[in-house]
């Protein structure tokens, strides 16, 4: 039986994945690569609170998605014959990814915070080379 409250949650939830998913099909190429720094960085985020907090399958789930983005996203988004700054670019994912995956297995805050400081910087400078201001 749901409850009131469960089926509010429920349409939140849904209302929440409508909104994302306009936002997702209106945006530009350039605004998407934005959009993936900005889910990364939450889904880190959400994995150090969980590390805190002693919840080791939300922080293997939150890494788990945070990988999906870097990877299957940001990393999967750099066309490799434009250079060495592309080249450059995939290893940084694949590095982040290692932190990743290490900040897991060793249940390690300085991992993430790590990949943190990495979104951080290549968001800006994603941010100031398209001429994105930061909200």
């Amino acid at each position: 039986m749901t409850t009131p409250l469960r089926g509010s949650r429920r349409l939140a939830q849904s209302y929440a994945t409508v909104g994302l998913e306009t936002s997702v099909r209106s945006a530009s190429p350039v605004k998407l690569i934005s959009m993936l720094f900005d889910a990364a960085r939450s889904s880190v985020t959400k994995a150090r609170f969980h590390l805190e907090a002693g919840q080791v399958g939300e922080r293997g789930a939150a890494i788990s998605k945070a990988l999906d983005i870097i990877l299957q996203g940001l990393k999967a988004s750099v066309d490799e014959s434009q250079g060495e700054v592309a080249r450059s670019l995939i290893l940084s994912y694949d590095l982040m990814a290692h932190h990743l995956l290490l900040a897991n297995v060793q249940a390690n805050a300085e991992h993430l915070n790590t990949v943190l400081a990495m979104l951080d910087d290549l968001s800006s400078a994603w941010n100031a080379a398209t001429g994105q201001l930061q909200a």
